[in-house]
């Protein structure tokens, strides 16, 4: 048997121990489904224009979040007075861990995903990676107790509820695949994570 089979043999093996929904099929070549092989760089098939529509697109998701941001979380901090906060003034410690945490989140996750798929500056990545997780932690705690305590009917805080169990949910599939070395599967989960922590922009922009 070749030393490349072996090594295949063996990945199969170590794939067999992991969860189901995380578990990554091996190709004859011994690389993971929807991954290129070792042998093809990884920046191999992206063109300029790809690339400059990636820099863009994430450009308009930063600016979009710092305008929210600017606009919705900092007139919280700005008017701390039961005016400005009118139905949440009992509950502001809630509504101001939960916001505090979005905002760290929200503007985090940008700078995760050009680091995760340019592949530099890593060390870096981590250390803002665990700052996302406390973001989301922050967020995910602050969003339960408004749910729970919501004084806009059971619906509402229904609602609240799950947009959290999702936000959780997704940020700790993310952090489990990449503790199993799944990268892969860790940028997808991460992904989702941010388009539910970008739920609470778009609801407030069609509000």
């Amino acid at each position: 048997m070749t030393e490349q089979g072996e090594r295949t043999i063996s990945r199969r093996k170590n794939c067999a121990t992991i969860p189901s929904a995380f578990r990554v099929q091996f190709h004859s070549t011994g690389a993971p489904n929807g991954t290129r092989s070792s042998s093809v760089p990884a920046s191999a098939g992206k063109s300029k224009v790809g690339k400059a529509l990636t820099i863009l697109a994430w450009a308009a998701l930063i600016a979009i979040a710092a305008a929210f941001v600017l606009k919705y979380v900092f007139h919280y901090y700005l008017n701390y007075n039961p005016k400005a906060f009118d139905p949440y003034w009992p509950r502001r410690a809630g509504l101001l861990l939960h916001i505090s945490g979005g905002m760290v989140a929200l503007l985090t996750a940008p700078w995760q995903f050009f680091t995760g798929l340019t592949g530099k500056r890593m060390n870096v990545h981590r250390y803002t990676g665990r700052i996302f997780l406390g973001g989301v932690t922050a967020g995910v705690t602050g969003a339960t107790y408004l749910a729970f305590t919501t004084t806009f009917g059971w619906a509402f805080g229904f609602g609240i509820l799950g947009l959290a169990a999702a936000w959780a949910s997704t940020t700790a599939m993310a952090y489990y695949a990449i503790r199993k070395g799944l990268v892969e599967i860790h940028k997808e989960w991460m992904v989702r994570a941010y388009v539910v922590t970008f739920a609470f922009v778009t609801f407030r922009v069609f509000q």
